[in-house]
């Protein structure tokens, strides 16, 4: 509205000194309310970066006018000590951003391994800033450097850096180790996943172009330790060369498989794996690791005179046996 103003008053007013008088009149009062009204909102009230972010674009975007209508105010409309109040706000709102999710000492980890709600309010949070790329990056520039194009990817790297260590600590609050690694799986995977999905990733890249393979070996890793608590499990196969000609061995092997099978599976019962992609994956890793022996042990000792009588104790033929694989981390309700 005042630009347009404004363009009438050249049209109509060949004199500048009396437009510029004029546009004093016409807009130094709704103006500076305008100002004064925001500026005291930014004192009373503590504000989140990313709700602050869609004004500092509009202001930089109108900065030079509104200093030139400022400036013809002669001192009346305050702009810049609010110009400079919004961009301290936004910095330090920043700040306090990075302070907490560096410094959080919440021990609350979720009781399945999920998504951990400070990694989903991170990346929201991320997603944000990417919104508004222009504006953070002029926000971060500082006259020690001029190289703006480098700020933002760096303070991406940084909070997911910070993040990753944020995780890990809460991983430890797990008395489970097999759970804390479910839990750094969920974390990571979704974090690899949001950052392609959402174009973040291209961002990071400019600082760290490793970042990809960076997640792909945290989620390998992690999914390598999950796998390690079916280890036990696979044991009790390994010693079949014995049960060729021994009732006993035979009972014990089949025994020992039981509980440790059925260890394993109540132990995880309530895992949660929500990528179903992810999820699928590690299941047919684990049917690789156990079913394919199981199925040859199966088929070995029921060709065998000796095994007779022994059918009640064997709980699971290959194909119950992988059902059962098939309900790992569906978590119902």
């Amino acid at each position: 509205m005042i630009q347009i103003e404004a363009e009438v008053m050249k049209k109509i007013i060949v004199d500048v000194s009396a437009e510029a008088k004029i546009q004093r009149e016409l807009i130094v009062r709704p103006l500076r309310n305008v100002i004064d009204r925001s500026s005291r909102l930014l004192d009373e009230n503590e504000y989140a970066l990313i709700p602050l972010l869609p004004l500092l674009k509009h202001v930089n975007s109108h900065h030079n006018q509104l200093s030139s209508l400022a400036d013809n105010a002669n001192g009346q409309i305050p702009y810049q000590a609010f110009y400079n109040k919004l961009r301290s706000k936004c910095t330090s709102s920043l700040d306090e951003f990075l302070d907490r999710l560096a410094s959080d000492s919440n021990k609350y980890v979720p009781d399945d391994g999920n998504v951990h709600q400070i990694t989903s309010d991170t990346l929201n949070f991320l997603n944000g800033l990417l919104e508004y790329r222009q504006t953070v990056s002029q926000l971060l520039t500082t006259s020690s450097s001029n190289n703006s194009s480098h700020h933002l990817p760096r303070l991406f790297a940084r909070i997911l850096s910070a993040l990753g260590l944020n995780l890990k600590n809460k991983a430890e609050n797990y008395s489970d180790e097999t759970l804390a690694a479910i839990f750094l799986l969920n974390n990571n995977n979704y974090i690899h996943s949001i950052l392609q999905n959402d174009g973040m990733l291209s961002i990071v890249c400019e600082h760290n172009a490793q970042i990809h393979s960076f997640y792909r070996s945290e989620i390998n890793l992690y999914k390598s330790k999950y796998l390690q608590s079916w280890n036990k499990v696979v044991a009790t196969l390994l010693s079949d060369e014995l049960i060729i000609t021994d009732r006993h061995s035979i009972k014990a092997v089949i025994l020992a498989f039981n509980a440790e099978f059925e260890k394993v599976v109540n132990t995880q019962k309530d895992y949660c794996i929500t990528d179903l992609k992810l999820s699928c994956d590690i299941k047919n890793e684990v049917k690789n690791l156990v079913c394919e022996k199981y199925a040859d042990f199966y088929a070995r000792i029921n060709r065998l005179q000796i095994f007779r009588g022994l059918e009640k104790h064997l709980k699971y033929t290959p194909q119950s046996l992988e059902r059962v694989m098939d309900r790992l981390f569906v978590v119902s309700g």
